[in-house]
């Protein structure tokens, strides 16, 4: 379905080319004293056919009836695709979930994806409204790597869908999935990319590494509070 993805040092990891976020230059590997299916060594230069997004989900209440929840995703500094935006029962099909942070980290991821889908077919493109100037020839794209803090979402993207699939969608307890909606939904985006030749890999980091989205995401519960207050 998806693997994960393990740079060797996730500090120097990025390199920020005209806008967009991609990883530094990697190669596979296999490590016998991983339980991981691959890792990945860098160097200097940068993965032109590969972009890295940012991911994070907020909410304010978390699993209460009144809980309010929002997304970020990021691309890069200033990028003109990054968002944030808040959620309700008509973006996800909630059907009367209380919203958990859980639930807006997987819609988060959700968005991204989709947002990489539009992308695909016309890559490369420039990194803003206004056309490049560039004469740099591009790759197509050919990797997705989603940054999240969230070890639900990058465990449950590349480990844990697939006993719940080959379950039925049911946990080891034999109760139905919290959120199979959404994994159903990531799963088959995966699938999607993969039929247009892109590779989707999560990427764990630390929540210092991920502020940015976690600040689209928290901004715009922000604005959602003062437009409320008028």
């Amino acid at each position: 379905m998806a693997d994960q993805f393990y740079p060797a040092d996730p500090a120097d990891a990025e390199v920020v080319h005209q806008g967009w976020a991609h990883p530094s230059y990697f190669d596979s590997y296999n490590d016998s004293s991983s339980s991981c299916r691959h890792k990945y060594s860098h160097g200097e230069e940068f993965d032109a056919s590969a972009i890295v997004i940012a991911v994070d989900g907020a909410c304010r209440g978390n699993g209460m009836p009144w809980a309010r929840a929002a997304y970020g995703v990021y691309f890069g500094p200033d990028h003109w695709r990054n968002e944030g935006d808040t959620l309700n029962d008509g973006t996800v099909g909630g059907g009367g979930r209380n919203w958990t942070s859980q639930r807006a980290e997987l819609w988060g991821a959700l968005r991204a994806l989709r947002i990489a889908q539009s992308l695909h077919s016309r890559w490369p493109v420039a990194s803003s409204d206004d056309d490049s100037d560039s004469d740099d020839e591009e790759p197509d794209l050919e990797k997705v790597i989603i940054k999240a803090d969230s070890e639900y979402l990058v465990k449950g993207m590349t480990s844990w869908v697939y006993k719940w699939m080959d379950n039925g969608w049911e946990n080891c307890k034999g109760l139905p999935v919290v959120n199979a909606d959404l994994f159903g939904k990531l799963v088959n985006q995966v699938r999607t990319l993969k039929g247009l030749g892109v590779e989707v890999l999560f990427w764990k980091v630390p929540r210092a590494y991920n502020w940015q989205a976690d600040e689209l995401a928290n901004d715009a519960l922000d604005a959602d509070d003062d437009s409320d207050s008028y």
